[in-house]
């Protein structure tokens, strides 16, 4: 199985099959369009590039945390 798109990845494969087979790909709407989702996929890939660096912060800190609470108990 690959990798998960994103919903506006999705959205632009489908268009893009619909595009190719009723011959609007021409159209302006259609351009617009398509460089919308080219927008909003850039922006939730940067999003979740953020929720992962986020996690691995706090995860971090947690550890940091045990190792410092571990110290002074000792």
């Amino acid at each position: 199985m690959g990798p998960k798109k994103s919903l506006p990845t999705q959205i632009k494969d489908i268009l893009r099959y619909h595009a190719n087979r009723k011959d609007f790909a021409e159209d302006e709407e259609f351009f617009s369009l398509m460089r919308d989702l080219g927008e909003l996929d850039e922006k939730v890939h940067n999003v979740k590039k953020q929720i992962l660096s986020n996690r691995k912060a706090r995860e971090q800190a947690k550890q940091f945390q045990k190792r410092l609470f571990k110290t002074t108990t000792d």
